[in-house]
């Protein structure tokens, strides 16, 4: 009986290298597709976004089904849409503007509103992001504010939103899903720039 055990413990363990090293050629894929697109400008935007979304239909060419790559699909749908701001910016069209009724930001132009939650606040419960035309506030059980003029930079690593200050102070910000981090980065790399801290 332990010697059953063995062989489907060891067929098991051999399908989930398998799995995986099929996944890792994948995200090789979509690491490629993005390369072209890391100055975010030109035709580099376009190449990505056609690369991208041919990578979408070749699951099968990969062996591997939606379920095995949710994670992966997400994340290609996240930067299908920075390809398409960004386009949008090249094209001299404004930041996208999101309808808020949030009395922190009266007076102020919403262009990115998420759920996110605090990785580096013990017992964090999460709240809102919400980035203006003027900062970026977070709205949760302790507020964040912090103005443009007042940010090093803004980036992303995985699903977390990472906020650097010129005092040195870090806020990460943990976003549900991969598209709002990445279209958060992006905004908010844009307004930077716009604010000559980019």
């Amino acid at each position: 009986m332990r010697f059953i055990r063995h062989l489907f413990g060891s067929d098991v363990r051999a399908a989930r290298r398998d799995l995986e090293r099929r996944l890792a050629a994948f995200r090789a894929e979509i690491a490629g597709a993005t390369k072209a697109d890391s100055s975010g400008a030109g035709s580099g935007s376009t190449n990505a976004t056609v690369a991208l979304e041919h990578l979408r239909g070749r699951l099968a060419e990969f062996g591997l089904e939606a379920d095995d790559t949710e994670l992966e699909l997400e994340l290609i749908d996240g930067l299908l849409q920075v390809a398409a701001l960004r386009r949008s910016l090249e094209q001299g069209q404004p930041l996208p503007v999101v309808q808020t009724s949030h009395h922190a930001v009266v007076g102020e132009k919403c262009h990115f509103l998420a759920s996110v939650s605090r990785p580096d606040v013990p017992g964090n419960q999460g709240g809102r992001l919400l980035i203006t035309d003027r900062r970026i506030v977070y709205l949760g059980a302790a507020t964040v504010s912090a103005g443009w003029a007042h940010l090093l930079d803004v980036g992303e690593q995985d699903r977390d939103l990472i906020v650097r200050r010129r005092t040195g102070q870090v806020h990460v910000f943990r976003c549900a899903v991969y598209s709002d981090v990445l279209v958060g980065a992006a905004i908010a790399s844009h307004l930077l720039k716009g604010a000559g801290r980019g």
